[in-house]
């Protein structure tokens, strides 16, 4: 484990090392260094010194990359020597200061605890604990099981003593057990000075922001207990020449070789939000795919990380990409654990502290906490913006690398991911009403399932189907599965054959009858109920109930609308169907040279009999006359859609 940020050990030595550009519009490189110390107080000093050396080296472009290598290895030894030089001096402070004394270890280890206390605090409110999550980062970040019981103790002492919003939305004077940090009066000041109104919930607010920033300077113990010097000199070395405080002669690499650093940019967005709409614009259109939601471009990863910006500012407390640490990856993850499913979806979700939006969904019964490729897939997100800043030279704290320990490990095998469902649960599923009363909506809830159950497609590949990508005229009818502006794929585009089972059940005349109208959507009815979400989401609102009603358990056992690709493969493979073909059918990559090289695509006839293979579930439905989605029908009108009028209540 390492010692501290860019620092850990090797044999008795200490090494430096850390992803860094010796050139500029070069690829970043690790960049490892001996520091040739054994003391761990020093080796902090010296990694702190190499940070800021090698950010000077960065502002160069007259030498090579081996020439500043071999310059900081310089810088290294020299200062190497300086410290040791001092560790004499510091050693008789030592023994002056006496052994009644605290030492130094013990107060960094107590002001460590009261940092993660001050943090969880802040951003967890008067239920602030620590979860089995968090006590496991604790004790991998260095913390030991008896430090953990203690900043559990700090927690459950210090969190009464915070002034909280009543009920009524007036800020109490104090906490329940006392008061923690300056009292509202000095908050108010403060906001007076900077021009901002000093009502109750900006007072609750800057309090929130002064608990996260004692916790940073807390937990940067390096700074506040020196060897033997101050560590502002490190970065100003006007700052430094405190009274009867002994200074460092200056580098003899530095003052011969490297020129000072040029002086911080003052044009650069430092802000979370600002560099997020920076990685947007770059990245949407060349490598982030976009699609249509009405009259609206929209790419499903700009939301993605749009939504990583915002819940980033609002639990760090400020928009500043500089402020960024390991715990805020820690912290998103709980968070993601934590918060409701549907959080950040409106409006109004932000304006809700996760206290209360936690609390609102567990009264409303409503679903808690992010599954785990979700937040997989957050933190990965994390991993790319902060390679973003870093290609952009702008440093920051947090170490892409470090977040991949973070991110959930699903321990099942492969094959085990993904349940298949049964032909017994499908001739349950399509028992439903949705499929057998005696008149039915031919709509995207009707058509999608079967098109899932006999075409094995994603679940947003039928639902983005177009007129024009439905062949009827062919010998065999098909669709065709490609991008367009509805939506993407994962794959190559591929035709898919129409099982005869969708013919039976009046697909044809369906199509026929949409196209009539006008419709340029297979299934419109999903655009008509939302332009702002996705189509995959859109019919998940109606199917997912549907699901619940026919097979209660079928949630709980893993399976959806993406177990009948499982089920279809598995059965197709069962009646002996190569695997060239299947992999076609479901768009899935060719492995190997000679089927993703030298091999056709498997011809119309070819796939129309492996998938005519497949059990028929669905002979017990009958087939109805094509009745249109209400939405339709009042699409083509004007006519808005009449509501279903209730039974009058009768009085008692």
């Amino acid at each position: 484990m390492g010692l501290c940020q860019n620092v850990y050990r090797r044999g008795g030595v200490y090494w430096w090392r850390r992803r860094t550009k010796l050139e500029r519009g070069a690829q970043s490189l690790y960049l490892h260094l001996s520091l040739k110390i054994r003391d761990p107080r020093h080796a902090r000093v010296l990694a702190l010194r190499v940070g800021v050396e090698a950010d000077r080296l960065e502002q160069l472009g007259m030498l090579d990359a081996a020439k500043k290598t071999e310059l900081l290895k310089l810088f290294v030894e020299s200062q190497a020597e300086n410290l040791e030089r001092y560790a004499r001096v510091d050693a008789h402070a030592d023994a002056d200061r006496g052994a009644s004394a605290e030492p130094v270890e013990e107060k960094i280890r107590r002001e460590k605890q009261f940092s993660i206390v001050y943090a969880t605090i802040a951003t967890r409110g008067p239920a602030a604990a620590l979860s089995a999550g968090d006590e496991l980062t604790l004790l991998h970040s260095g913390f030991s099981e008896h430090d953990v019981n203690e900043i559990k103790e700090k927690i459950s002492h210090f969190r009464d003593m915070v002034p909280r919003l009543g009920p009524d939305g007036r800020i109490a004077e104090t906490g329940a057990a006392g008061l923690l940090g300056p009292d509202n009066d000095i908050f108010r000041t403060v906001l007076a000075g900077l021009g901002v109104g000093a009502n109750d919930e900006t007072i609750d607010l800057v309090r929130s922001i002064w608990m996260r920033a004692t916790a940073t300077a807390y937990a940067d113990t390096a700074r506040r207990y020196p060897p033997l010097f101050e560590m502002s000199a490190m970065a100003d070395p006007g700052l430094s020449h405190a009274a009867n405080s002994p200074t460092l002669p200056p580098a003899p690499v530095s003052a011969t070789l490297v020129p000072p650093a040029s002086a911080p940019k003052t044009d650069v967005d430092y802000t979370i939000s600002g560099q997020i709409a920076a990685m947007i614009k770059e990245k949407v259109g060349d490598n982030w795919k976009v699609t249509k939601r009405g009259d609206q471009d929209v790419s499903d990863s700009a939301e993605t990380y749009m939504f990583l910006g915002k819940i980033l500012v609002k639990m760090i407390g400020v928009d500043d990409v500089r402020v960024l640490a390991r715990n805020h990856a820690v912290e998103l993850r709980q968070l993601l654990k934590d918060l409701p499913t549907y959080y950040g979806k409106a409006p109004a979700d932000w304006k809700l502290s996760f206290e209360e939006a936690i609390k609102l969904a567990k009264e409303q019964n409503k679903p808690i906490g992010r599954a785990g490729s979700t937040i997989t897939k957050y933190l990965t997100c994390l991993q790319s913006f902060l390679r973003f800043l870093d290609d952009h030279e702008i440093s920051v704290a947090l170490n892409p690398d470090k977040i991949k320990s973070l991110k959930p490990k699903d321990k099942r095998k492969a094959n085990a991911k993904r349940t298949a469902f049964t032909e017994d649960d499908y001739e349950t599923l399509f028992a439903d009403e949705t499929w057998t009363a005696p008149e039915v909506a031919h709509d995207s809830t009707y058509w999608v399932p079967l098109f899932t159950r006999y075409g094995g497609g994603r679940l947003e590949e039928p639902c983005g189907i177009l007129i024009e990508e439905v062949d009827f005229s062919s010998e065999v009818p098909s669709y065709t599965i490609q991008e367009n502006w509805m939506r993407t794929i994962k794959s190559e585009a591929r035709r898919v054959p129409v099982h005869s089972e969708l013919l039976r059940l009046g697909f044809r005349e369906y199509y026929e009858m949409v196209k009539q109208l006008g419709f340029k959507e297979l299934f419109p009815d999903l655009r008509l109920r939302g332009t702002n979400t996705s189509i995959g989401s859109l019919l998940n609102k109606k199917f997912v109930p549907i699901l619940d009603r026919a097979l209660p358990e079928a949630r709980e056992n893993k399976k959806t609308q993406h177990s009948s690709r499982k089920t279809m493969n598995t059965e197709l493979r069962d009646n002996k169907i190569d695997i060239t073909v299947r992999c076609e059918l479901l768009g899935h990559a060719q492995e190997g040279v000679n089927s993703s090289v030298y091999m056709d695509r498997a011809r119309d006839p070819l796939k129309r009999e492996a998938i005519e293979t497949i059990a028929n579930v669905t002979s017990h439905v009958p087939a109805r006359p094509i009745r249109l989605n209400s939405l339709l029908l009042a699409a083509t009108t004007g006519k808005k859609p009449q509501a279903k009028r209730r039974a009058p209540r009768l009085r008692k």
